[in-house]
């Protein structure tokens, strides 16, 4: 991103694993100089495959122009559970990276600019989330060859992870005050972590229904789920957003399929 020229000396430690009570020597990386970089905006839309879930981290790759290097994280953001696409777009340098090659402790590491292996201003892209595999490193983003618009890039959904099967949790929904909310999210969570999400618009518009969200990692330890809904009436802006969690939890680590009655109120 673009930021202005300054001076900073810098001064990290090692990463090497150390033993209680010993102490690790400082290595020092010199002066850096950060240096103005063009930018570029890119976001994801889901591939006709299918979208990536909605608990999904989509993060944007580069690889060092070294041998035997493997692709680092540049920057990441959390997927939008309800549109499957980023909030907002991920703004992306296009320059180069500056790295350097530890030796031994105490010795300076010297730092060189270079293009990445996939090209300054071109990344990989790739979704990840709890009990899914992660995604493959073969989908490309890169600065575009005139104009400011975002670049959006098809991503594929994720496979569940080995010894994961594919459950589904059927929501029995009701709303305590007829005709309140037309429109409401159901979010299925494992500990605080996002998994899947449904749209509650059909149930909530007819007063009641039942609402499945497929595709819910299942048969794992992992598998004990609490869910929470969102709620609004989109042609009333008086009704507030109604936020509400509930007590009971749908269990899917000896089976593939749980039930849930709600009530909105």
């Amino acid at each position: 991103t673009t930021s202005t020229p300054t001076t900073t000396t810098t001064t990290t430690t090692a990463a090497t694993t150390s033993t209680p009570g010993t102490s690790l020597t400082p290595v020092s990386v010199g002066t850096l100089s950060p240096r103005a970089a063009t930018c570029f905006s890119a976001n994801v839309a889901p591939a006709p495959s299918g979208a990536p879930p909605a608990g999904a981290t989509i993060s944007f790759y580069q690889t060092l122009a070294a041998t035997a290097e493997v692709p680092y994280v540049i920057e990441t953001s959390p997927i939008d559970p309800f549109n499957q696409v980023l909030a907002n777009p991920q703004e992306l340098s296009a320059g180069t990276v500056d790295s350097g090659t530890w030796s031994a402790s105490g010795s300076t590491v010297s730092l060189g600019s270079a293009a990445p292996a996939e090209g300054a201003g071109h990344y990989s892209v790739a979704a990840s989330a709890p009990s899914f595999t992660d995604g493959a490193l073969t989908t490309k983003v890169s600065a575009p060859t005139s104009g400011t618009a975002t670049v959006i890039v098809p991503l594929p959904g994720l496979m569940l992870a080995p010894g994961t099967s594919s459950g589904s949790i059927m929501a029995t929904v009701t709303q305590a005050t007829a005709g309140k909310y037309d429109e409401g999210e159901l979010l299925v969570t494992h500990n605080g972590t996002l998994v899947a999400s449904a749209s509650l618009h059909t149930a909530l518009l007819a007063g009641s229904g039942t609402v499945t969200v497929p595709a819910v990692p299942a048969g794992t330890s992992a598998a004990l789920y609490y869910v929470a809904i969102r709620a609004w009436s989109s042609h009333d802006p008086s009704v507030p957003l109604q936020r509400q969690a509930y007590p009971a939890a749908v269990d899917l680590r000896s089976g593939t399929s749980g039930t849930i009655q709600l009530t909105v109120n």
